[in-house]
């Protein structure tokens, strides 16, 4: 059964303001119970039961009240997950070191498209990065790659040509992170590039962020990034090549209603 909590203060009032409001009904309603109790036991004077009543209905409202501003304040947490991923205009991708680079190199030469080069690329990390590329083929314009420095970034130029031979239309941009396993350096770097992107005129649901790359941190650091906006989705390719999307959401329970 689930239980209703409701504020009987205006919400247009301050959240402070009502905060304060209901934690002065519920304390003063709590010590005028105690007050009543006391007499009543200890000096066992008579009261009339109108007084008591009103002292627990006053703290009862400051209670109600208390747990339903609680409702809005703290976030909860929401994870969805879906094996239908929706084309997107814009993408995040964390980019690892290739296995073989040379038989990589190939692709740029050979007239093929992305599912024969993606065939080619077994055995390599990169081809979970093209799987995952694959869906949105039609629909990507904006591709930034996160890349570790004097690792990955030592094959930007290499991801930038296959790309551009496989996804013409598409623009590629690249940010460093100084170590794949610092978890916030790789959040910095995720943050930079989605606010470059909403400045550029990608709305959140435009967006998808990979975390088929990198490492097991930056993994991390792609889901605690699209914490705050119920909008903003990643995608993971696993080792057999299915793509599922997730949508990790922290947020007030109001804000969770539309998920």
């Amino acid at each position: 059964m689930k239980i209703m909590h409701n504020c009987w203060f205006p919400s247009r009032l301050p959240l402070g303001l009502r905060l304060g409001l209901a934690s002065l009904l519920f304390i003063v309603g709590t010590s005028w119970i105690a007050d009543e109790v006391r007499e009543m036991v200890f000096r066992g004077e008579s009261h009339q039961l109108w007084a008591l009543t009103s002292a627990v209905v006053m703290m009862a409202l400051g209670a109600s009240c208390l747990l339903a501003l609680a409702e809005e304040m703290i976030p909860v947490r929401s994870l969805g997950r879906s094996a239908t991923v929706q084309p997107h205009k814009a993408m995040i991708a964390l980019l690892s070191v290739p296995k073989n680079p040379e038989k990589l190199e190939k692709l740029i030469q050979e007239d093929n498209d992305l599912d024969a080069a993606i065939d080619s690329m077994t055995g390599d990390s990169w081809q979970q990065l093209f799987r995952g590329l694959r869906l949105h083929k039609d629909s990507l314009s904006w591709l930034t790659l996160v890349t570790s420095r004097n690792g990955s970034d030592q094959h930007t130029e290499l991801a930038r040509r296959i790309i551009k031979r496989l996804l013409p239309q598409c623009r590629v941009g690249e940010d460093t992170v100084d170590d794949f396993e610092d978890i916030e350096a790789s959040m910095s770097a995720l943050q930079r590039q989605l606010k470059l992107l909403h400045e550029e005129g990608f709305a959140s649901k435009d967006i998808i962020l990979d975390a088929t790359g990198g490492m097991k941190p930056t993994s991390i650091a792609v889901a605690l990034a699209t914490l705050m906006d119920k909008e903003l989705q990643f995608q993971y390719v696993s080792n057999k090549g299915s793509l599922c999307s997730y949508n990790v959401v922290a947020a007030t329970r109001n804000n969770l209603s539309g998920l």
